[in-house]
């Protein structure tokens, strides 16, 4: 750390600024409060030819709800029936990655 005796009166309050500006740089951003639907559609990308649709996922409202219920910690079990193809796979990793990273945000 610089010795203030060896630092100019004018070089002193820019050193505090950028002392102060790095330290709240570390302080961490506030939780965020969004739902497992909103922050799918905001962050899952299906790549070219993995997808018809590809591009970021929208869910179609049924889908956002599966999605908040399996995100709900007053839900212990999600059922669904289903038609055979329905994006539910997409959906599902879509939980599992996101699981980890999410989870404390809802709470």
């Amino acid at each position: 750390m610089l010795n203030a005796g060896l630092v100019r009166k004018s070089e002193r309050g820019s050193i505090r600024e950028i002392r102060r500006n790095a330290l709240r740089s570390l302080i961490p951003p506030p939780r965020l409060r969004l739902r497992l639907s909103e922050w799918i559609e905001a962050n899952i990308v299906l790549p070219e030819g993995t997808s018809a649709l590809p591009g970021r996922v929208r869910l179609w409202p049924y889908q956002r709800e599966i999605a908040d219920a399996i995100s709900d910690p007053a839900i212990e079990r999600v059922t669904v029936v289903k038609l055979p193809r329905d994006r539910r796979t997409t959906r599902a990793a879509a939980f599992h990655f996101s699981e980890q990273k999410v989870r404390d945000r809802f709470r």
